[in-house]
């Protein structure tokens, strides 16, 4: 089964620092931040009693989930623009731009009397978006507010994903497991609307502000073990097949 994740609903407020017109065709460079308005998915944080039986003996202890609204969307972005203006109201964008998200991390624990058991994860993901819109704008000499929508495509996406475990195995021996995977591959198809003004210094140059709000989502095809680890040794060679690499597929 493919996992599907909503891969960002967020909202991107950039600046310009340059804006290239000609009569018809006009180019604009920018760098963002883009600002969560929900998450992907987020892991319960609450805290439990446990018991057990280990060796014939009954344990209590204390497990706990300790995480972080994620959503891969929220980050820094930077990009371009290409414009072309059929008329002064009416624009048709294509707008490219690199995103790369925060680190997000889970963290669980069992904590007993003589051991713990402590498990984190650490996502970061990236991608490159085509955004083709249409911009209807306000013209002034100064200042042009304008809106625009569209849609967004997302190639070349990848979330990363490194994690450590740090338990007891059935001898009471302690093992510390280190992984790392990447999730590949699909292409994430969504819709983009944003405002902003466009202010004009002169003819050839200006400034823009901007906010939009984008929603995406995306389904990976490929899961790839990249790193795995046991007490500081590599042990890749001697992970199955199965678990080093998974490809999902529709069900």
């Amino acid at each position: 089964m493919k996992r599907f994740l909503n891969f960002l609903i967020l909202i991107t407020i950039s600046f310009s620092f340059t804006n290239t017109y000609s009569q018809k065709f006009y180019f604009n460079f920018g760098v963002g931040n883009n600002y969560t308005a929900s998450t992907n998915f987020q892991m319960t944080d609450n805290t439990d009693v446990y018991s057990a039986t280990t060796t014939g003996t009954q344990i209590t202890g204390i497990k706990r989930n300790i995480s972080e609204n994620v959503s891969f969307g929220k980050g820094f972005q930077y990009g371009g623009t290409v414009g072309y203006m059929p008329s002064k109201s009416i624009c048709l964008e294509l707008n490219i731009n690199y995103i790369k998200s925060n680190v997000f991390e889970d963290k669980y624990y069992e904590k007993f009397s003589s051991f713990d058991n402590d498990y984190s994860q650490k996502y970061q993901s990236q991608m490159l978006r085509f955004l083709p819109t249409i911009r209807f704008t306000l013209e002034n000499d100064l200042i042009c507010p304008y809106m625009k929508a569209g849609l967004v495509i997302g190639v070349g996406t990848k979330i990363h994903v490194e994690e450590n475990f740090d338990f007891r195995d059935q001898n009471n021996t302690e093992v510390v497991q280190e992984s790392e995977f990447d999730m590949t591959g699909g292409i994430s198809i969504g819709f983009a609307a944003g405002i902003g003004i466009n202010i004009k210094t002169d003819k050839c140059y200006g400034f823009f502000s901007e906010i939009n709000l984008i929603s995406q989502t995306w389904a990976p095809e490929k899961l790839s073990y990249t790193k795995f680890y046991q007490n500081s040794m590599d042990v890749m060679a001697y992970v199955p097949v199965n678990i080093k690499e998974s490809v999902f597929v529709d069900s």
